[in-house]
């Protein structure tokens, strides 16, 4: 990536949302992959597609051949796609692209619209070119079991629902008396009630379950007046699987920390981490031990 490349970054549904880039150095150098609908980059290695660069003077050429067999999309006799191209230069670090990015707004959104006619029907599925992104980043969070605990911090890469693989956890055990919700199953009409939703501009929902594809979410419940009006799982997902509560985790930590300081397992909220998370201590150069004379004895008598 520290070389000059060009890429082409399709969106082959035209729904500004998750897309595929094709890359390709001066030397020919490839690489493939999907990417978020915030435009960040994850690799993939099954997309079949061809590629041929070379030095000329003045520059390099690059061509790409990405057969329309190795892509999902919608439709056949008109199959609307959006694009960009981008261009780095390592001697200057910039990136350009075409048509030009508006950083006020997010790139999906600013794609060039191109419609293709008379095309074969895709066989595959708006999740297929995904299912590689997600195993690559599945096997590489369990290559980070080996290292110390600062060093998976700074390799573990954006948050993501498969974040339980790297981190302890410990289960919470279910209340005696669970509060359970009616079901009103009313898929058609909550279905019907989204398609219109518009998300980006000029884009609405439509097929709800395949926009739920499409955008990556593993699950989607609509619940109205304690009754479930709606449920669904994606990607392999169930109402039983383990994933990353992210920021709902927020009123957990709140909730055992003041009780933790009411037990006097932590001497309050103005306590540096570092004195029950001591491996932090390398990562803040203002916190050393002699400040925390206690330090030893509060990791041992007050483990998390």
């Amino acid at each position: 990536m520290e070389d000059d490349w060009a890429a082409l970054c399709l969106n082959s549904y035209d729904d500004a949302l998750n897309g595929l880039f094709f890359l390709v150095t001066p030397k020919n150098v490839r690489a493939s992959g999907t990417l978020d609908d915030n435009n960040r980059p994850k690799f993939a290695l099954n997309l079949k597609w061809e590629s041929r660069a070379g030095i000329v003077d003045g520059g390099w050429i690059a061509e790409m051949v990405i057969p329309m067999r190795s892509l999902a999309f919608q439709g056949s006799d008109r199959v609307t796609m959006s694009f960009k191209v981008a261009r780095f230069i390592s001697r200057k670090s910039e990136e350009v692209n075409l048509p030009e990015m508006k950083p006020e707004r997010r790139e999906p959104e600013q794609y060039r619209e191109i419609v293709l006619h008379e095309v074969v029907p895709s066989s595959l599925s708006p999740s297929d070119a995904y299912k590689e992104s997600l195993e690559n980043l599945r096997r590489n969070r369990l290559q980070l079991h080996s290292l110390p605990y600062g060093k998976q911090f700074d390799r573990w890469g954006d948050a993501s629902v498969l974040d339980y693989l790297i981190f302890g956890s410990r289960e919470l055990r279910a209340s005696r008396h669970p509060f359970h919700f009616q079901y009103v199953q009313e898929d058609r009409r909550v279905a019907a009630s989204l398609a219109t939703t518009e998300y980006a501009p000029g884009k609405r929902v439509g097929h709800l379950e395949r926009f739920l594809t499409r955008s990556g979410a593993t699950s989607f419940m609509v619940v109205k007046d304690d009754t479930v009006l709606y449920e669904n799982y994606f990607d392999g997902y169930k109402r039983d699987s383990i994933v990353t509560s992210f920021s709902a985790a927020k009123s957990f930590v709140s909730t055992l920390v003041g009780i933790a300081i009411d037990e006097g397992k932590i001497g309050g909220a103005q306590d540096p981490i570092t004195m029950y998370l001591p491996e932090l201590l390398k990562r803040d150069p203002r916190v050393c031990s002699h400040h925390h004379p206690r330090l030893a004895d509060d990791v041992i008598r007050y483990p998390l």
